[in-house]
């Protein structure tokens, strides 16, 4: 006996067709701006960016981030990808403020920000940098943020004081949780 699966290929194809087109055409730019209102209502500002919508992401060059004024950080390239169930951001070439120069070396090669509906309750985040790895959660319903650091040379090296303020684990990286209260 053979089974007709032509019609159910027909329909998963209509599906995956539809997604794609929904996202290829999904209002990226406006999304943005939606966020960095948002962002607004904290004190965050995303100013100097040159956007660009390339179909399956957006594209984000030269921003600058502040805080409550103050000049935070400078991306060079963001990458925003709104799949809906699955959604990220790849920051590159970050340079944080002077300011904190201190406390960890202020160049960030790669930042990975993702979100997705399989995991709701939790931002993932993984960078790399001057300061070495660092993989971090945040989650929303707790506001409990969890961060490990594989820690540079430079950084044990030059910056002893801020792992001092990090939990050393037993397979020599740090780690530090932190709960926000709003």
């Amino acid at each position: 006996m053979v089974i007709p699966l032509r019609r159910p290929l027909k329909y998963i194809g209509y599906i995956l067709f539809f997604i794609s087109v929904l996202i290829y055409f999904s209002p990226k730019i406006a999304i943005f701006y939606l966020l960095e209102n948002k962002l607004n209502s904290y004190s965050v500002v995303i100013s100097d960016e040159k956007l660009q919508d390339n179909g399956l992401y957006l594209n984000v060059k030269d921003a600058v981030i502040s805080t409550k004024g103050i000049e935070t950080a400078k991306v060079k390239e963001m990458k925003i990808k709104i799949f809906g169930l699955y959604n990220s951001a790849n920051l590159t070439n970050v340079k944080l403020s002077p300011t904190i120069s201190s406390l960890i070396p202020t160049n960030v090669n790669e930042l990975h920000i993702s979100y997705s509906v399989f995991n709701p309750l939790n931002i993932n985040a993984y960078a790399n940098g001057g300061f070495g790895n660092v993989e971090v959660n945040f989650n929303l319903m707790n506001f409990k943020l969890e961060l490990e650091l594989e820690a540079s040379a430079v950084m044990k090296k030059d910056f002893k004081s801020t792992l001092r303020n990090l939990k050393k684990l037993d397979t020599g990286a740090y780690s530090y949780v932190k709960t926000f209260k709003f």
